[in-house]
This record gives C-alpha cells, structure tokens and sequence, in this order.
C-alpha cells in the first residue's frame, strides 16, 4: 500500500507497506525401487499473511493449510517371484547334466538286456528320496501362500489448518509455520480482536486393504479404515472413527470384509440343475465417538459425549443363480444393528435391529415368426416373468443409562409378493399386468393389507 508514500519510493524500491502475502509450496516423491513395492508421497501446504490497515493494531492476521498423503502397496507374490523364481535359486539350471563318474573297483557292467531305461531309479535311490525328501517342499508352501495374497494397500491422508488473528508484531510468523510444519506462528497474539476468532484443525484418516484368494473362484477381501478429527476455537472438540466388530463376545477393531464365491457350480448338488452359481458374504461395522475437552485447573480432561456403534451383515448370505432352465434366481437374506449411547444429560442408549429378506426369480423368452400373408414381414415377440417376495423387519429398543436393560418401543414388519408378466407381440405392441398383495403391521399404526392388481398396454403409431 502506497497510498502514503511518494511516488519517488519507486525508484528506490520502497513498495510501501506490505497488505497481503500468499504462496503455496508442494513436494511428490515417487520412487520405484522394487518391482514389489510402489510408493506415491506428496505433500502441499499454503500459507495466507493479511494486514488490515484500517483495524490497526488487531488487523494482523496468519493462516497455513498443509496436506499429507502417502500410498504404499506391497505385493508379496511379486515379491516371491522375483526372489525365488526370478534368481533360480532352487530350480536346476536348464540343460544341466549330471557328472559321470567312474565306476568303483570290482563293478561289474550290466548286461545289455538289462540296463535301466532313462529316468528309471533304483530300489536304493528310491529308499533315499523317501527318507530324504525334497528341501524345498517348505519354500514351495509358502511361494503358494504368498500367491494367494492380494496386494497390500496403505494410505494415510493428514490435513491441518491454523488460523490466527490479531498478531501483535510486525515480524512475519516463522518459516515452518509458512511451510505448515508448525501451527504455532512464534509471533505474539492478541486475545480480544472483535469477533473473529483464532482456531486450528487436524485431521488424519489411515486406510489398510488386501484379500486373500485360496481357491481360483473364491475371494475374501479385508478393509480397515480408522480416522480422527480435532477442532479448536474457544472451545475444543473432536472424534475418532474405526473399522469395529462387535458380535457376541468379541468387542475389538476388526476390519470390514467381503466374500464372493463363483464356483458352487461344479458341485454335484448344484451340477445337474444349475449353469452357474455365486455365492456373497459381507460384513461393514464400525465405531464412532465424539469427545470435547474441559479444563480443570492446569489440566485438560477428554471427555466423550457420544458412542455409536454400527454392524451390518450386507448380505449375510448372498445367492445368484442362473439355472439350466434359463431361469435366474437372486437371493438376498440382510442384517444390520445401530447402537448409539448418549455420554452426557440424561445417559441412555437407543439400538435398531433390522431383517430383511429378498426374493427374485425372473425368466424370459424371445422368439419370432412370419406371417404367411404378408410377404417378407417378421414378428418378433417376447416373454418376461418375475417373482418377488420381500420380507423385512425393524424394531427400536432403548434404555436408561449405558447398562441399562432395552425396552422395545417400536416393531414394524412387512412382506410383499409380486408376481408380473410383460409381454411383447411387437415392436410397435407392448403389455403386461402384475398382481402385488402383501401386510405390514405397525406396533403404533396398526396393520395394513395391500392387495394391487394392473393391466398396462402400450400401442406405438408412426407414420411415414
């Protein structure tokens, strides 16, 4: 600003007072080392200096922003690979013959009619390979548990933030707070500046995936995900986040998992009937929890505010069917349970428990024919036929206190059956109809029976 400097400052480069600065810096660092293992690191931070000539004294202000990310991915089957196979180190070296020796004193030749055949072992030789054994059954066991597991996935993503207004010396804030490698700016700050307020904020989110595949047509997958966030103003709150399992007894972070099996087919249960089957399995839970810090004296305590808790099995068990009939079968049986616990007022713990099944059979049939009294014109028609049935549950329990015993306060269930055909005789004509009946009781409303029948035609007209 120079609105009070004369002009001649310019030719002595005396740009005036200094009103706003901003400037960003950002590093990546990518190496590939080992064929094995990938990494991808980068890292940005920006860095905000204002002035406000009007506000004076309090008209200082200091803002940084930095983010952190970093991708590890370790495949072991690569790993395996290129040490073992890719050195040779246990496999004979292609065209390798064994020495000859001579013959000890006293040896006999054998006669030509009985000379062993090329490959052939003797009893003794046979004695020692089952005795011995091969040295490198071990090392083959874990190369095939190695190729079994996917590749190894880390991410990590960190973003901080610090504001600050009021800063009482001219002197700008320190160069890691520029870099945003320190939310302390290392210059004096005023407490009172009018409304605006001083306030930092971090947060960090950590990602771990593989999976494992023991057999060709089967896969497991695993996903842990944990984050935690902190903000501060004039007062400080936060929560923390993970991947959970809790089941029966087991109460610990536990990562997510999903389970896909596609070769039920070749199973002689399945075989006679069925062209193909798929089998899913999955399982999402996860534990939530926010806190906010009080202080006491020249201590500061964590207190937490809210615990939920969520687990759901989508599905539980998972069928897809396609049988050899041409009808495709979809089966779908689900699971879930949200607990969430209030910490602070009146404690107490509202939990949800859901069911639900579905229920899809489906068949269509295509098929075309000529009329014999109109020359080279082709009727192509078609066929559609679906069966749904759907069944679900909810039901609200609560309690007082955190160990208190859950009281049931709302049930609902449903189910509906739907059957429905479309039929196509052209492209031009078009129908179906679809009966739906059903119930769904209410612990509140009561019951509600649903009984829908519907015809639809469709008549396309086009004129040349």
């Amino acid at each position: 600003d120079m609105r009070s400097r004369p002009v001649s400052d310019l030719w002595h480069r005396k740009f005036g007072q200094t009103t706003g600065i901003n400037q960003n810096f950002s590093v990546k660092y990518n190496p590939k080392i080992f064929s094995w293992l990938s990494n991808n690191f980068s890292y940005t931070a920006g860095y905000k200096y204002n002035v406000n000539l009007q506000q004076r004294a309090t008209g200082r202000s200091a803002a940084n922003n930095a983010n952190l990310s970093a991708q590890v991915t370790f495949d072991p089957a690569r790993l395996w690979s290129s040490v073992f196979r890719g050195g040779g180190g246990y496999r004979r070296r292609p065209g390798a013959r064994p020495v000859r020796g001579r013959r000890p004193p006293g040896s006999r030749r054998a006669p030509p009619g009985s000379r062993r055949k090329p490959g052939a072992k003797g009893k003794s030789e046979k004695k020692e390979e089952k005795k011995g054994g091969s040295p490198f059954h071990v090392l083959q066991l874990f190369g095939k548990v190695f190729e079994m597991i996917d590749p190894i996935q880390v991410s990590i993503q960190q973003r901080t933030g610090n504001n600050y207004y009021g800063l009482q010396d001219t002197l700008m804030p320190t160069t890691r707070f520029q870099l945003g490698l320190d939310e302390d700016p290392g210059v004096p700050v005023l407490q009172n500046v009018g409304t605006n307020r001083s306030s930092q904020m971090f947060n960090k989110a950590v990602s771990v995936q593989t999976g494992i595949s023991p057999m060709r047509s089967m896969s497991i997958d695993f996903r842990y995900n944990r984050s935690e966030q902190r903000n501060n103003t004039t007062t400080t709150t936060g929560g923390f986040n993970e991947s959970y399992l809790r089941l029966g007894n087991l109460d610990m972070a536990f990562p997510n998992w999903t389970l896909r099996w596609s070769g039920l087919s070749r199973i002689k249960l399945f075989k006679k009937y069925v062209q193909q089957v798929t089998l899913d399995h999955s399982f999402s839970g996860q534990r939530n929890e926010n806190w906010n810090l009080t202080v006491q004296g020249n201590e500061r305590k964590k207190n937490i505010t809210r615990l939920d808790f969520q687990s759901g099995f989508r599905p539980l068990i998972g069928l897809n069917a396609r049988l050899k009939n041409g009808i495709t079968v979809n089966l779908r049986y689900n699971m879930s349970e949200n607990l969430s616990q209030s910490m602070t007022g009146g404690l107490g713990s509202t939990k949800q428990v859901s069911k639900d099944l579905n229920f899809t059979a489906t068949y269509s049939k295509r098929s075309g024919f000529r009329l014999p009294f109109w020359k080279n014109k082709e009727l192509r028609n078609s066929i559609d036929f679906s069966l749904s049935f759907i069944y679900g549950s909810n039901v609200t329990y609560k309690s007082r206190g955190t160990e208190g015993r859950f009281q049931p306060t709302a049930e609902t269930s449903k189910w509906t059956l739907e059957p429905k055909v479309t039929y196509s005789f052209s492209t031009q004509v078009r129908g179906g109809a679809h009966l739906q009946i059903g119930h769904t009781k209410n612990s509140l409303m009561g019951e509600t029976k649903i009984q829908e029948l519907g015809i639809n035609v469709q008549i396309s007209i086009r004129g040349s």
